[in-house]
């Protein structure tokens, strides 16, 4: 019964930062993307 407890921890530590990850790799790329639009955008004569 005590290794069990262990894995639990680990579990719950490691659990909260998976769902993050996507999020920010998400949040990130839209930025990069829109300043290239923008860039892209703005140098092109309308």
């Amino acid at each position: 019964m005590f290794w069990a407890s262990k894995p639990s921890k680990q579990q719950n530590f490691t659990r909260p930062f998976m769902p993050a990850a996507p999020d920010v790799l998400r949040s990130l790329r839209n930025h990069l993307f829109a300043a290239l639009h923008n860039s892209l955008s703005d140098s092109t004569p309308t």
